[in-house]
């Protein structure tokens, strides 16, 4: 297997913020609140009031797992992932769902699973951490997908006790004994 792993600041100005609009001179960086460098302001961001993260209220925890659909909302936010959590089972992020992951915690989307974040410029899906601490990252192995539309992840890439190069926010793999597959998409997305 041929792992390709992407740093999340590294990340940032090339795959971060592409949209249909925005010029090449900003490098297609049109999403309000986020600039060239993939910097993000939240209060730019949803500068019309329409939502921000929720990290308050009790919210919805869960366990290690997803393994069957799930939609997560704004009204049942935040969502709180204190373990590393498997997703084998489709995930949809509403716009204004706002995720909460553990110090140290790492999402792996594997065969059968799939994250599909549906937020906007400024109705965004939160992805951030739920302590002071980093969270590890969000993986996609062994068929896993995920695609981020409308999304600001806030707060990840702890290197777990490994190479500091090593740390990602995104770790996307695939198997190179199989055809070319979408693994993942990004439109509107900010890495901090």
């Amino acid at each position: 297997m041929r792992a390709s792993r992407l740093v999340g600041l590294a990340f940032v100005p090339m795959f971060a913020c592409s949209s249909s609009g925005g010029s090449p001179a900003d490098a297609g960086v049109d999403a309000p609140g986020v600039d060239a460098q993939g910097t993000v302001d939240v209060a730019q961001m949803d500068a019309g009031g329409l939502c921000l993260p929720n990290t308050t209220g009790a919210g919805t925890m869960h366990g290690g797992s997803v393994s069957q659909p799930e939609t997560w909302t704004e009204a049942g936010s935040p969502y709180i992932l204190p373990y590393d959590t498997e997703i084998t089972a489709p995930l949809t992020l509403e716009e204004c769902a706002t995720v909460l992951i553990g110090a140290q915690k790492t999402i792996t989307v594997s065969a059968g699973g799939s994250i599909v974040a549906n937020g906007t410029g400024q109705r965004a899906v939160y992805i951030q951490r739920k302590d002071t601490a980093n969270w590890a990252s969000i993986r996609a192995l062994g068929g896993g997908t995920i695609s981020l539309n409308g999304t600001a992840i806030d707060g990840g890439g702890d290197p777990l006790n490994s190479v500091a190069d090593f740390a990602t926010v995104l770790d996307i793999r695939a198997d190179q004994t199989k055809p070319p597959a979408g693994i993942l998409h990004v439109n509107r997305v900010a890495i901090t």
